[in-house]
Formats: C-alpha cells, structure tokens, sequence
C-alpha cells in the first residue's frame, strides 16, 4: 500500500506500508503469533536529486505468545501440616 505524503525536503514522496501475515514461531516450551506485521518507510527524492528511503519503524497487530513450564512445581507443606512422604530409614550404627 502506498499514498503520495508531503516531506520537507523531498519531492515526489510516497508512505509505503508493507503488510505480512501469520508470523508464527513455535519452540520446545514457548509459541509466538502474528495476526499482521505492517512496515512503514517514506520514499522520496531530495532536492539534490538522490532518492531515498526512511524507515519509519513498524506495528504488530493481534499477537500472541504462551510458555509451557518445564516441570509442574512441587507442592510444599504448610507449616503444622503432617507429612505426606516418609522420611528414609536410618541406618543401624556399624559395629
């Protein structure tokens, strides 16, 4: 998409939005998506006659990321609470 802008400084300028779709990324325990990523920059030429290109930056629209943890947390007991798990035996002392 383009449109024709005024810069100072430039003539024949033009906004230009470059739109990308479903950016997505999947690891072992995290997954990212886009729903669109749009890059902005303005194009033009100086009054000394050279074109050139301005990256203006970008924007990310519907995105979504989770994490899955590595291991589910181990409950701990509350304080005055008996214990689930016996403790191991003790060994008789050696002659």
């Amino acid at each position: 998409m383009s449109a024709a802008v005024t810069v100072p400084g430039l003539t024949a300028a033009t906004l230009t939005a470059t739109v990308q779709t479903r950016a997505e990324q999947t690891i072992a325990t995290a997954a990212t998506a886009r729903a669109l990523d749009i890059v902005l920059s303005v194009t033009g030429t100086t009054t000394a006659g050279t074109t050139v290109t301005i990256p203006l930056g970008f924007l990310v629209t519907g995105a979504a990321s989770c994490v899955v943890p590595a291991a589910a947390p181990t409950p701990r007991p509350r304080p005055g609470s008996p214990r689930t798990v016996d403790p191991p035996p003790v060994a008789p002392p050696s002659p």
